[in-house]
């Protein structure tokens, strides 16, 4: 027993001298591969959550091609017609939010660029459980309710990295109490079936180990509420509800002892997209921000890769003020205030609408991070880069590639994503002449070896992510 004592007392001093040395853990509780040389997220720190669209592919809906929109007919040229379009193409295609190699690779995508959590879209999602609805519309809410619970599923499967968690944005449509009910017991069912990749908020309250999840309401509700009180709990969720543009509903936000716009501790109220522009600074934004439960600290931050100006005018992806994109500048308050969750906004929504120009109207003014045939991981790296910054990650280009295995019945081989690796090329030739850049395909399982390639012989290969390129490394298959 005195050992014991001896030993733990020793223990201690050792880790008060690491602590006071400035040192920082390097370690998570959610590590799962020790090759997982990812941004760590501890419980002290600020999580980043992707704002996520799941509504893609036939099985869910029934836009003409394969479940996308058509792309914008003046392609690649912004649009001058009314319609609903897409912009550009995914570099994973027009593909189903239900694919399970999709859903891997959205994954590796979302960590690789920061972010340790995805806000999923069911905003226009309803209750299968539901009567009087139509076929082509119990089609869509069956598609999107298994979108996510397939996102739940997959997400905790990953071991090759550590994959994000998950919370659902639901929506609570007019004074539909009923159905929201029904949604939050299918929520509930499908966290007790997979708890393990459910996002929870370390909020400082009795509630930070509960499934955590969001509602949106109309703006008029949620500024009456703030006297009337919110006329739906459920104590299972630690619950935020939301919308659009809260600065405008009269009692929602005032401000702090410094001038700032904040919504205030004791309401469960969550930003989602706000554009007040700075009036004394061309191209930035006033900071806002949601006030944790006890008052002390910034619980929640939103940022924008692009922003909705009114109107058809935009603050673009590719908009330069001062030399910085709109995620630059919006992000800027964040590093003063440190909110205990930033909202990322958007992953997979390269839209063009015109009559609803709020959504997008080409492709650079409307917000898709995800990395596509147009412009390649061009947007993705410089969110990459600001997401970092503002985390105080260090940005490491990835390491040698090193053989990690060998599918010999498909072809295909894998490194090891220490630095997480986005893009490689492969030759025979050392100086790797004759090959391309392509995207790293986790989804599928790492790289696809094509005919050209003789697999007797050495491989060379490098590889790249949002801050550099690897040394080249040999590979040779036995």
């Amino acid at each position: 027993m005195i050992k014991r004592i001896v030993v733990f007392i020793l223990l201690s001093i050792c880790l008060l001298i690491f602590i006071s040395c400035g040192n920082k853990p390097t370690s998570s509780t959610n590590k799962t591969s020790e090759n997982d040389n990812t941004p760590v997220f501890t419980g002290d720190q600020m999580d980043l959550i992707m704002w996520y669209d799941l509504d893609h592919g036939s099985a869910i809906n029934g836009r003409p091609d394969k479940g996308w929109l058509p792309l914008n007919p003046e392609y690649p040229a912004d649009p001058i017609v009314g319609g609903h379009y897409r912009t550009t193409t995914s570099l994973l295609g027009r593909y189903s939010s239900l694919d399970p190699n999709v859903i891997r690779q959205h994954a590796y995508w979302i960590k690789s660029i920061g972010c340790n959590a995805l806000a999923c879209d069911l905003t226009n999602a309803r209750s299968i459980r539901e009567t009087k609805i139509s076929t082509d519309m119990m089609r869509f809410y069956k598609g999107i309710n298994k979108a996510y619970e397939l996102q739940l599923k997959y997400l905790s499967e990953i071991t090759a990295f550590t994959a994000p968690s998950a919370y659902p944005t639901l929506r609570l449509n007019a004074e539909e109490y009923d159905n929201l009910k029904l949604m939050l017991d299918d929520m509930f069912a499908l966290y007790e079936k997979y708890p393990t990749k459910w996002y929870k908020l370390d909020d400082g309250t009795d509630n930070k180990d509960k499934p955590f999840i969001v509602i949106f309401a109309d703006g008029g509700q949620l500024k009456d509420w703030v006297t009337a009180g919110i006329p739906v709990q459920d104590d299972r969720f630690n619950i935020r509800w939301s919308n659009g543009y809260l600065v405008g509903q009269e009692g929602v936000t005032q401000l702090d002892a410094n001038n700032n716009r904040m919504i205030a501790g004791n309401m469960p109220y969550w930003l989602f997209v706000e554009g007040t522009k700075d009036k004394l600074r061309n191209g930035y934004y006033e900071p806002i921000y949601k006030s944790l439960p006890s008052g002390k600290g910034v619980e929640q931050m939103i940022t924008w890769a692009s922003v909705h100006l009114g109107g058809t005018n935009w603050d673009g992806l590719q908009d330069k003020i001062d030399g910085k994109t709109p995620i630059e500048r919006y992000t800027e308050p964040v590093y003063k205030l440190k909110p205990k969750a930033l909202l990322v906004n958007r992953f997979n929504y390269p839209l063009a609408w015109l009559s609803q120009p709020q959504e997008g109207v080409s492709r650079n003014k409307s917000t898709h991070i995800e990395p596509n045939v147009d412009w390649g991981f061009e947007v993705f790296n410089n969110v990459a880069n600001e997401l970092y910054k503002v985390r105080g990650y260090e940005k490491k280009s990835p390491e040698k590639p090193i053989l990690n295995s060998f599918d010999k019945e498909n072809n295909i081989l894998s490194i090891k994503l220490d630095n997480y690796p986005l893009e490689y090329r492969i030759s025979n030739n050392e100086d790797l002449s004759g090959s391309e850049w392509t995207f790293l395909n986790v989804g599928t399982g790492g790289i696809k070896i094509d005919s050209k390639l003789d697999i007797t012989k050495k491989l060379y290969i490098q590889s790249r992510n949002s801050f550099g390129e690897s040394p080249i490394g040999d590979i040779t298959i036995e």
